[in-house]
């Protein structure tokens, strides 16, 4: 049976159990919807949802976003904090590594 992840719309092949771009923004990955056929293109819906949106082509904030994602932050959470330049990434890469990419976040912004 092919799954879909409600919230991405992404329907996966029978071999997959989670949605990957759930798991990769810390939210329950779960499929739970029912598709048939699955998106053939699954994987390349996948790569778009992770990569950086638009408004992060300029060289630093796309550098700043890749550096956040490595710490542990979600997709959604390093777009914001790519932006703000009042933001110190070094004291964000620490503050995940310390307390947690949610909770840094939410002392952070």
């Amino acid at each position: 049976m092919t799954m879909r992840c409600s919230l991405h719309g992404i329907a996966y092949p029978p071999s997959m159990t989670e949605c990957l771009v759930c798991r990769a923004e810390g939210l329950p990955a779960k499929l739970d919807g029912i598709a048939d056929p699955f998106d053939e293109d699954w994987a390349d819906k996948v790569k778009s949802a992770l990569a950086p949106p638009p408004e992060l082509e300029d060289k630093v904030p796309k550098w700043r976003w890749s550096q956040l994602m490595s710490a542990g932050y979600s997709p959604r959470q390093a777009s914001v904090m790519a932006l703000r330049r009042d933001i110190d990434l070094h004291d964000a890469v620490t503050l995940a590594s310390k307390a947690g990419s949610d909770v840094a976040y939410t002392i952070l912004i």
